[in-house]
Parts: C-alpha cells; sequence; structure tokens
C-alpha cells in the first residue's frame, strides 16, 4: 500500500505527487500537466500562421517559434535525449503525433 507524502504544484503548472511504499520503503514521484490550454493556443498558432504570408521569400525568416511545448513533455525528451540533439528533437517534432505540440505545420 502506497502513503501520498505531499502534493504541490509548481510554478510552472506542473503537479508533483510523492508516494511512499510502505512494503519496500521506496518513494516514487507522479507528474501531470494539464496541456489543453498550450495545445489550444497553438493550434490557433497554426491556423494563423503561413510562411507565405509571413516572408517575402517564402521561407522561414531567421527566427521563428516552430513549437510550445509543455514542460512534462520536455522533462520526458530530455530523459529520453531527444532534447539536446537537434537531429532527433527535429525528427520528433516532424511526427505526425506531435503535430499539437507545433505552431507551424511542419517544421523542415
Amino acid at each position: 500500500m502506497a502513503l501520498k507524502l505531499d502534493e504541490s504544484w509548481g510554478n510552472n503548472m506542473v503537479k508533483t505527487t510523492n508516494w511512499l511504499d510502505k512494503s519496500t520503503g521506496d518513494v516514487f514521484s507522479h507528474t501531470e500537466q494539464d496541456m489543453s490550454p498550450i495545445l489550444d493556443l497553438n493550434k490557433e498558432h497554426r491556423k494563423e500562421f503561413a510562411v507565405e504570408r509571413n516572408s517575402s521569400t517564402g521561407k522561414f525568416k531567421e527566427w521563428c517559434k516552430v513549437a510550445s511545448i509543455p514542460n512534462i513533455v520536455v522533462d520526458d525528451l530530455m530523459r529520453k535525449g531527444i532534447w539536446n540533439d537537434r537531429k532527433r528533437f527535429k525528427k520528433w517534432l516532424n511526427q505526425v503525433a506531435n503535430k499539437p505540440f507545433r505552431t507551424v505545420d511542419s517544421w523542415l
């Protein structure tokens, strides 16, 4: 049986709950975040953004916001070694399943 030790919301809106497994003495954490506000805003940004409308050359400008990724997902990407690997991150972000995190249709 597990005993809840504490639960708190961080400044980054990630809820962390710490548990103690009474039978083993192990402590473990569970984190969660409501991603819907970020994903809804990303969807609106994708609708508004078009390279053709936002660039005279039809290409991305030097600096362009391509995604907003919730902190809980960033933590997972860091654990997997994807976050700091530009090639792997680009591949991850362009996967169809990860489109909700993008603010543009694709990042080439």
